[in-house]
């Protein structure tokens, strides 16, 4: 399910054992990569991975990339301007508002993010966009309340007011 979820099981079925070299990228936002070559863990570094070794029908890579949801401020140049905007990024996907979900973009929200940088967001257990979607996580906003957000590639696709939308969610 991946982007939607972080955990990749890639299964080869070569005709015949051969030795080669296989490279898999581990993406900057992933902070806490692991990779498991049949169930024995392996070795990360940044950039790509690479897993030399006779393949045959059946190994299995599984590699598991960390997709907490980033909270990513502005950086403003000038002197004196508020950081007010706030986009938030689970994984690979930048994530979005849109007012068919119940969040006007026009009004401020206030997210609650940890001292970490990341945001505790929750997996519906049931879909509530009315639209198809990769991903749809709750946002949660001081008060207690909980923001519908997907991803950007989704949002907005009807290109009226009803479904306006934001990656830049104006913040309190």
């Amino acid at each position: 399910e991946y982007p939607k979820c972080g955990d990749v099981k890639i299964t080869l079925e070569p005709q015949c054992e051969e030795e080669f070299e296989i490279l898999l990228r581990n993406p900057f936002w992933s902070m806490t990569t692991s990779l498991a070559v049949n169930g024995v863990d392996n070795s990360v570094n940044d950039g790509y991975i690479h897993i030399k070794k006779l393949w045959k029908k059946g190994d299995v890579i599984e590699l598991k990339l960390d997709m907490r949801t980033e909270a990513i401020s502005p950086e403003y140049k000038e002197e004196g301007k508020d950081k007010k905007h706030i986009a938030l990024r689970r994984g690979p996907l930048v994530l979005a508002q849109e007012n068919r979900l119940g969040y006007s973009v026009d009004e401020p929200v206030s997210i609650i993010v940890n001292k970490d940088g990341y945001v505790d967001v929750e997996m519906p257990e049931s879909d509530i966009a009315p639209y198809k979607h990769i991903v749809e996580v709750l946002v949660p906003l001081s008060g207690g309340s909980k923001m519908t957000v997907t991803d950007y590639a989704s949002a907005g696709k009807l290109w009226t007011e009803e479904s306006k939308m934001a990656a830049w969610m104006l913040t309190e």
